[in-house]
Formats: C-alpha cells, sequence, structure tokens
C-alpha cells in the first residue's frame, strides 16, 4: 500500500497544481486589480460562503484574527469585498463580495472549470464519472461531510 499511497499523493499534487488558480504571486485581474495568493484564497472562500464571518475566513486561510482583518481590510479599501452587520446582532461582521469581487471570483471560478474540464478531456464518460464518484466519497470519509 506505501506505493500506491506514494503514486496517489504524486497524482494528487500535480492535478493540484494544475487546478490551482492562485498566483505564485500576483495575478492582474480585470479593472486593473491585483491580487495576492492570500487575497485569490479569500475572494474564493467568500464568493463560495457568501454571508460567512470573518473568523470563518481566518479558519480557512490558516491566519490570526489580526491578519485576516488586514487582509479584509485590504480588499475592502480596494472595493472587492464588503463588510456588513447583522439585525440580529449588530456585533457580528459578515463578509460579501462587492461587485468587482463578484467579477473576480467568476472569473476564478471560470479559469478552474475550463483546467477542470481540459484534465477530464483525458477520460471517458463513465471514466468522469467514476473518479468524481469516488473522490466524493474520499473527501467525505477524510472530512465527514460532502
Amino acid at each position: 500500500m506505501s506505493k500506491q499511497t506514494s503514486d496517489f499523493c504524486d497524482s494528487v499534487t500535480r492535478l493540484y497544481r494544475l487546478l490551482d488558480t492562485r498566483p505564485d504571486e500576483y495575478m492582474q485581474i480585470g479593472h486593473n486589480t491585483k491580487l495576492n495568493s492570500v487575497d485569490v484564497s479569500a475572494v474564493q472562500f467568500v464568493g463560495d460562503n457568501p454571508d460567512c464571518i470573518v473568523s470563518d475566513l481566518g479558519a480557512f486561510l490558516g491566519v490570526v484574527p489580526t491578519t485576516t482583518s488586514s487582509i479584509v481590510d485590504r480588499l475592502v479599501k480596494r472595493d472587492v469585498m464588503k463588510r456588513l452587520r447583522t439585525e440580529e446582532n449588530r456585533r457580528v461582521v459578515i463578509l460579501r463580495l462587492a461587485p468587482k469581487g463578484e467579477e473576480i471570483y467568476n472569473t476564478l471560478h471560470s479559469r478552474r472549470l475550463a483546467v477542470g474540464q481540459k484534465v477530464l478531456l483525458n477520460l471517458s464518460s463513465a471514466e468522469r464519472s467514476t473518479l468524481t464518484s469516488l473522490m466524493r466519497k474520499m473527501a467525505v470519509g477524510s472530512s465527514g461531510t460532502a
């Protein structure tokens, strides 16, 4: 199983690098907006999880609260993200993408899908279904969630 595990991990790493839409340094994405890899990850997370709270973003990024606040401050200042307070509890701050952030998110999402489609072209329809099913099963088995 050790060789099999090693081969699996190598393959997953290669696929991850292909599918990763984050830039190594900075990415130019419309509106003359340059984003670093952390900013791109933040945009993708908030786009995937609208109305998340700041601590959720920090947990995803693996950074301390002060760093999360700095990231959010920078993206709010650049009109990429919005901070909003809930009516139920004014102390709770939620995050949403601003229109500019939505455009960036959609661009990143399109790029990720294009790369995914290119990778899957090497497989038959049945193989794609099997792969997707197996990957979902592994993800659920490893994390406990879908």
